[in-house]
């Protein structure tokens, strides 16, 4: 028995929506975890890295001042906008072995005056 014409717009309509809707939604997860990532992505304040205590984990911006084997040093950047960080007086020490894993680049960009991400666990000596 053929269809009627309206039952075939009824379906068609019906797609639609749930077509919609499914992108709609998305559009809103994406957009939710890209918010997440974002907040996820802040630094410690300069507060906040001064009274860490041991075993705390910590994220810093740092401008690097020193690179060791296995060791770094710099100052650390305080978040002033999304794309603006400003220097502070308060310099850190990093401990990494030497299969760190880098996010975004290669392990021949931490370099002096590389400004990097760094997240980590706070040890009893202050050092990251």
């Amino acid at each position: 028995m053929p269809e009627s014409k309206s039952m075939a717009v009824r379906r068609w309509t019906l797609f639609c929506m749930v077509a919609v809707a499914i992108t709609l939604f998305a559009l809103w997860n994406a957009s939710r975890r890209a918010m997440h990532m974002q907040t996820a992505a802040a630094a410690s304040s300069g507060q906040e890295l001064a009274a860490a205590e041991p075993g705390e984990q910590l994220k810093a911006v740092l401008q690097l001042t020193e690179v060791g084997d296995g060791s770094a040093q710099g100052v650390v950047l305080e978040k002033q906008s999304e794309n603006v960080y400003r220097k502070t007086s308060r310099q850190m020490r990093l401990r990494f072995p030497r299969d760190v894993s880098v996010v975004m680049g290669t392990a021949s960009d931490v370099h002096k005056d590389a400004v990097v991400h760094v997240t980590g666990t706070a040890g009893a000596d202050k050092v990251l």
